[in-house]
């Protein structure tokens, strides 16, 4: 394997793992049990090392639910959609 090559290598390297860097932008869609119970699990992601996940917003027909949910993401994540 010749210079070029591992070249385009490392480049490709890098480019993965700038893209495994990148946050995935979430919506909640539904915010009743079990769409809390999912806001647990973002929580508990926070704390890994696969925390990539941005809970950018909430949504439920019921507004009081989606507040709900938008406090509690507040706490689990840190930051309120």
């Amino acid at each position: 394997m010749g210079w070029p090559f591992v070249n385009i290598y490392l480049f490709v390297l890098h480019l993965e793992r700038e893209a495994a860097v990148d946050k995935i932008r979430l919506a909640l869609v539904g915010c009743g049990g079990m769409g809390t119970r999912h806001l647990y699990g973002l929580g508990e992601l926070a704390k890994t090392p696969f925390d990539n996940v941005e809970l950018v917003a909430v949504c439920d027909i019921r507004r009081d639910n989606a507040e709900l949910a938008a406090a509690e993401a507040e706490k689990l994540v840190g930051q309120r959609p």
